[in-house]
């Protein structure tokens, strides 16, 4: 699905909330087929309800069905009021046992709410901890209710060598609600030694959430994870709501965008900082900060809907004609989501029925987008978009060349 550049402009503005009308009013017929499919995407139904609220919208197109947005929009409210009620307990007791924690992402933006549309959905809680404190966190998140998503995990027998890639199996409730344990925010191809958890646990700011107090990293720490996580960690697929987040935490905490873009340079972050902060609040970048309006237009398609969901990594073993490169393809498959706890048991054997079913499963999604960019000349376009612009933005290449210099 690749979507048409006045839908990428409606959709960034209703994230943005600055100049919606403007860009509905130049909506085409064929952008109202993939309006509902892309809210969905960007979690923008509740913003979307409101903003026709706002400007008495009454008639829209006949192609999107209002009644089911409205209550897509109901049920992200309402699954936020109880994820977030049911956590509460949990980080009340973190607080007592004196654990040094960092809640994430969107959570922070519902610790206020100036508007209707003021609420950020969220899919789960994260929550960043030190390595330390990995086994009393479990043995409190399990006293709430918590458990492993994966069955055949126990905290018990599990064997923790910390080589994740940025979090911990998911924990869930009987209500479906995840938990995502970070020991660390980078994927580890992209840093080494995650920069993130110093930025994080340096400051701290507390607010708070539904009756408890609970602490986040500082403005500009939650700023650059905004960034990287929205983008290089994974690569444009998670939405536009992020460019939310910044410009809501850049506004209250009144952050000039020349000491997020230093402070980015400092974390490998400059260039895809600059082509953020272009989308989120170009009137205030110099012009040797912006780049060319091409570029902003495929960032700004890629963000609000990236057909292509697998990663970068995937992607480049296709483009890049790496199929035979099996090694690469093995640790790309015990790194995805479902490996993350690797060699989570005592006895390591285990791993032998594991393995050749992840290496198989990654040869499927290797063969759909084969079929895909075969087949679709849209997929493929969208595929030598993301990889224009990892490649442009691509810092720690940057420094690999210098070096070899």
């Amino acid at each position: 699905m690749r979507l048409s550049s006045n839908l990428v402009d409606f959709l960034i503005s209703l994230t943005l909330e600055k100049k919606e009308f403007q860009s509905f009013k130049v909506l085409e017929d064929p952008d109202f087929n993939d309006l509902e499919k892309a809210l969905f995407f960007n979690k923008l139904e509740p913003r979307f309800i409101n903003f026709l609220r706002q400007n008495n919208i009454t008639k829209v197109n006949k192609a999107i069905d209002l009644k089911n947005i409205n209550k897509a929009a109901n049920i992200r409210g309402l699954h936020n009021l109880s994820i977030l009620n049911n956590a509460s307990d949990f980080f009340a007791n973190l607080n007592n046992r004196k654990i040094d924690y960092r809640l994430l992402k969107g959570a922070y933006i519902n610790t206020y709410n100036k508007k209707l549309s003021g609420f950020r959905p969220i899919k789960d809680i994260d929550i960043l901890i030190r390595i330390r404190d990995v086994q009393t966190v479990l043995d409190i998140a399990f006293n709430h209710g918590y458990k492993f998503e994966d069955e055949g995990l126990n905290k018990d027998n599990l064997k923790f060598k910390f080589n994740y890639r940025y979090d911990l199996p998911n924990l869930i409730n009987s209500s479906g609600q995840i938990i995502e344990i970070h020991v660390r925010f980078s994927d580890v191809y992209d840093y080494d030694v995650c920069p993130f958890i110093k930025l994080a646990f340096e400051k701290k700011i507390i607010k708070e959430l539904y009756g408890i107090k609970v602490p986040f990293p500082s403005p500009i720490a939650q700023i650059l994870m905004a960034i990287y996580s929205g983008t290089k960690k994974r690569y444009f697929d998670s939405g536009s709501l992020f460019l939310s987040d910044i410009k809501v935490i850049k506004d209250e905490s009144k952050i000039q965008n020349s000491v997020i873009l230093a402070a980015a340079r400092k974390n490998n972050l400059g260039k895809i900082a600059r082509l953020i902060m272009q989308i989120v609040d170009q009137d205030s970048l110099l012009k040797k900060d912006s780049f060319n309006p091409d570029i902003i237009s495929k960032t700004k398609g890629l963000i609000v809907y990236n057909s292509v969901s697998d990663s970068k990594r995937l992607s480049n073993i296709f483009i890049e004609k790496k199929l035979s490169n099996l090694k690469e393809l093995y640790e790309h498959s015990i790194s995805k989501k479902s490996m993350q706890a690797s060699f989570p048991f005592e006895a390591e054997w285990k791993l032998i029925f594991y393995i050749p079913i992840k290496i198989y499963r990654q040869l499927k999604r290797v063969a759909k987008i084969i079929f895909l960019h075969l087949f679709s000349s849209k997929i493929k376009a969208e595929l030598n978009d993301l990889q224009d612009i990892m490649s442009l933005i691509d810092e720690n290449k940057d420094i690999r060349s210098s070096k070899s210099k």
